[in-house]
């Protein structure tokens, strides 16, 4: 936890409440209630309620490297997108042109299909009508 939170912090947070509690508890307990309050902030999971239902949400410090991470994913992403434009930009082609083939011998394949079932449908109906 101390490599999370600096002494700086720590000592910061120790100042304002002896401020606001005055001498009602020691240095030492006042260390002791900070510490284990900046660990249950961190990592503790962090429980809200929706007025029927408890919701038990990930600590805090997952949520703050997950941000974190996202950030530097984010940047990455950037940066390898725009260094590497003209290959992304081939693959991008790419698939667009396979998609757009694939997405019309589907679309036809269906046509033909729905057309064909109707078709055979309406022959077997006039058939039995004939009584063949």
């Amino acid at each position: 936890m101390s490599g999370l939170c600096s002494t700086e912090f720590e000592e910061k947070v120790m100042a304002k409440i002896q401020k606001s509690v005055g001498d009602l508890l020691t240095e030492d307990d006042l260390r002791d209630l900070v510490t284990k309050g900046i660990e249950k902030l961190f990592y503790d999971p962090r429980v809200e309620t929706d007025g029927w239902r408890r919701i038990e949400h990930p600590p805090l410090i997952v949520h703050i490297v997950k941000e974190l991470l996202r950030e530097e994913v984010e940047k990455a992403v950037t940066s390898y997108v725009n260094e590497n434009s003209d290959k992304m930009l081939n693959i991008v082609r790419e698939v667009v042109r396979e998609g757009i083939g694939e997405a019309f011998l589907k679309a036809m394949q269906s046509k033909f299909q729905n057309d064909l079932y109707t078709f055979q449908q309406n022959l077997e109906a006039r058939l039995a009508s004939a009584g063949v």
